[in-house]
This record gives structure tokens, C-alpha cells and sequence, in this order.
């Protein structure tokens, strides 16, 4: 299946969350969004516009989440940046809805029929973090 993108997803077990406790609410995701973002290769990072679900007018989630992977890639390093963060409803955006199905597959990847009909499909295209509890 030739399909022109890539996905990165993070699945955090609650035990996990214990080592982040001085982050909470909006920064927690902040957190956990710019881990994720930063540690994909740079080709896929470098100038590229990270889109999430939500209303344009969520300035301060924007702003939270373009601040804290500018910080990472900084505190790393790395030499590029992120070219935009913006927000958008997964009603309209198809590309959004795509990486809910595949967020909800990487969620329930124990199964493996799931797994091999959706996820298998997209091999070298889908990768998964996972952040085990203690």
C-alpha cells in the first residue's frame, strides 16, 4: 500500500504517568506531544505543519505545543525546527480522522486481527511508542 505519509504514536500506560506528576492538564500533553514529535527522524519533522484536532481559536494549546517542541529540539541539539502548529476539527480534516483510526488501532495492537488488517497494511509507515508503567 503506497499511502504519502507517516505516523507516530505514543500509547502511555497510567503507571507511567507517576514520572511526570510535576506536569499536568494542558502541559502534560504539551510534554508528551513534543516527545513524540521530536524524536521522529528529522525529515519528517524539519519544516513539516503539525496539525491537531481542535478550533483555531485554541491560541494558547497552539502556542503551548510549538513552544514546548521548539525547547526539545533545542535542549537536544537538533538544528531544524517545526515550520507551524495549527488546529483544525477532525470533522472536516480527513487526515485527522485517518490518525484517529490509527491511534485507536495502536491502542488495541494486542489484537491481532485488528492489528494485521489496518495497521499491517501501513508496515514502515506507522510507528509505536509505547511508555510502560512501573
Amino acid at each position: 500500500l503506497d499511502v504519502p505519509f507517516s505516523a507516530r504514536v505514543m500509547v502511555v500506560e497510567k503507571p507511567a504517568l507517576a514520572d511526570l506528576r510535576s506536569l499536568q492538564g494542558q502541559r502534560l500533553i504539551e510534554h508528551l506531544v513534543a516527545v513524540t514529535v521530536v524524536g521522529a527522524r528529522r525529515e519528517l519533522v524539519e519544516d513539516a505543519v503539525l496539525i491537531f484536532d481542535g478550533n483555531k481559536q485554541e491560541t494558547r494549546s497552539i502556542r503551548g505545543i510549538r513552544v514546548a517542541i521548539s525547547h526539545l529540539l533545542k535542549d537536544r541539539g537538533l538544528g531544524y525546527r517545526l515550520k507551524k502548529v495549527t488546529a483544525r476539527s477532525a470533522k472536516k480534516e480527513n487526515g485527522l480522522q485517518m490518525a484517529d483510526m490509527i491511534a485507536g488501532a495502536a491502542l488495541d495492537e494486542a489484537d491481532s486481527d485488528l492489528y494485521g488488517r489496518f495497521l499491517g497494511r501501513l508496515a514502515g509507515k506507522v510507528e509505536i511508542m509505547h511508555v510502560p508503567g512501573k
